[in-house]
């Protein structure tokens, strides 16, 4: 528990969510990735937040789109910053594949989730 908040683990790797927080019997489905480094021309790359998944046996590849449904926020953390980005997921519904940091500078390091009374909502959350 870190500031009041139950976090919770899948027992498997497979599942829809990466992690589940619970506050004032209130649930927040995450979904956790790693900022990955593209190309994005001849000479250039950029930070992008994967918002796919993709999954693959014996050969076969299989992609799987997140919904706000399936997740209620994605979390995506820059290791070589250790900032981490904390979006809504209509927002990285949107994207097919992976959504640029530039685009969601707003949501860096900026930890108010929707539901929060506003006496913890600016309180990091470390997880």
């Amino acid at each position: 528990m870190y500031n009041n908040f139950n976090v919770f683990k899948p027992a498997t790797e497979n599942g829809k969510v990466d992690m589940i927080v619970e506050k004032n019997n209130q649930y927040w489905k995450l979904q956790i990735k790693t900022i990955q480094v593209e190309k994005s021309g001849k000479n250039s790359t950029r930070k992008v937040i994967p918002v796919r998944k993709i999954s693959h046996n014996m050969g076969e590849y299989k992609i799987s789109y997140y919904s706000s449904t399936i997740v209620d926020y994605f979390i995506g953390v820059d290791i070589e910053t250790e900032d981490i980005y904390i979006i809504p997921s209509e927002i990285t519904e949107q994207y097919k594949s992976s959504i640029g940091i530039t685009k969601v500078q707003s949501f860096k390091n900026n930890f108010k989730l929707k539901g929060i009374p506003e006496e913890v909502d600016d309180k990091e959350i470390q997880l």
